[in-house]
């Protein structure tokens, strides 16, 4: 299943709203963020990374604004050669 399915299905699952966007290059690089619950955002994480052996963490951002739900930045690199 393409990545990007696999991110919507996963959030949906999960309860989250996401944002996915990709930067072509060498090595190809996806900015997601998520907007949801914590534990559901450890959740979706944990599945993700657990599928998608390509992928790697680059940056990793957690904004909790006051009275609103926890919003999350990720910034991944996906290693075209699988491990």
């Amino acid at each position: 299943m393409p990545l990007n399915k696999q991110i919507q299905r996963l959030a949906a699952r999960n309860g989250l709203s996401q944002h996915l966007r990709w930067e072509m290059g060498q090595k190809p690089i996806l900015h997601l963020q998520l907007t949801g619950h914590f534990e559901k955002t450890k959740t979706f994480l944990t599945a993700l990374l657990a599928n998608s052996s390509q992928l790697s963490v680059s940056r990793l951002q957690f904004i909790k604004p006051e009275d609103s739900p926890l919003q999350t930045e990720i910034i991944f690199q996906l290693d075209r050669e699988t491990k």
